[in-house]
């Protein structure tokens, strides 16, 4: 790893740790969107790697692999946020309703009719207040098929309860079907 004149080879360095950089691109980009693309991922990677060697102090005692991971990965996402227009409360606002959304859909799955209908509402109501949080900047095509979702999910929910027998919880899922209205014209 040595040149001749006792200096690190950068190259030799950089070949040998690019599988780490190929291993950490495959992690991150499971949780990404698909339009990120994977071969971007990994030559921002690369230069992290190569910051990473520059950067590198064996006085301090770390290892290399656990000081590089952290500037690749820093630099993948320093670049995955570069790219993004979006803010990340954005972002997370989409990621609640997506969250919700799920919850609700499970909600369905519960056998017991008495708990299925508390889980109902409590689902609906913690739909309603992510679709409430939602921010202006949200209103993506993305987020418009959030709220087209959760609308459809919450009509499912008011179908299966009848508003003669539990009108509470019937008015409750009507009210969060409304703030999804709400949302699809804002």
């Amino acid at each position: 790893m040595y040149t001749a004149k006792g200096q690190l080879d950068a190259n030799a360095l950089l070949k040998q740790y690019s599988p780490l950089v190929r291993r950490l691109a495959h992690q991150m980009i499971a949780k990404l969107p698909a339009n990120v693309e994977l071969d971007d991922l990994i030559q921002v990677g690369m230069i992290g790697l190569s910051d990473a060697l520059s950067r590198f102090d064996a006085a301090q005692g770390v290892q290399f692999e656990t000081f590089a991971t952290q500037r690749i990965r820093g630099a993948m996402l320093d670049e995955l946020r570069a790219n993004d227009w979006l803010p990340r409360s954005a972002r997370k606002s989409q990621r609640d309703i997506e969250n919700a959304i799920h919850h609700l859909e499970l909600s369905f799955e519960v056998r017991d009719p008495e708990n299925s209908l508390q889980y109902w509402v409590a689902s609906c109501r913690w739909l309603g207040e992510a679709l409430l949080n939602m921010s202006t900047y949200s209103i993506t095509k993305d987020a418009a098929d959030y709220v087209r979702r959760a609308s459809e999910v919450l009509n499912g929910a008011a179908a299966k309860i009848s508003s003669s027998e539990h009108p509470n919880q019937w008015a409750e899922i009507q009210t969060q079907l409304a703030r999804c209205g709400e949302r699809k014209h804002v």
